[in-house]
């Protein structure tokens, strides 16, 4: 069941999983810092959001993470992000 909160548009910032977690901070007005952290690993990133009302959120991956790790990372992200309530998500590699 939605919060009213929810309801009137608040987005939460942070998303815990079974074993990872992300957190959106704002930065400069789309602009966001986005912190991952999965088995004691935190990696920062920079992202934005997009759209009407902010309704996206994109970010990219660091160059370098491994294939396996970036499709993990990548699929977290999406998760955390999807439950944050963006309606639309772009993670690139």
């Amino acid at each position: 069941m939605r919060s009213l909160l929810e309801m009137l548009g608040y987005r939460r910032n942070t998303y815990r999983g079974s074993d990872f977690s992300v957190r959106v901070k704002p930065r400069v007005r789309e602009g966001v810092s986005i912190t991952y952290q999965r088995a004691g690993a935190k990696v920062e990133l920079l992202g934005e959001r997009y759209g009407k009302g902010w309704n996206g959120i994109q970010t990219r991956i660091p160059y370098g993470t491994e294939g396996a790790q970036a499709a993990q990372m990548a699929a977290d992200l999406e998760t955390a992000f999807r439950e944050m309530n963006y309606e639309h998500v772009r993670v690139e590699k």
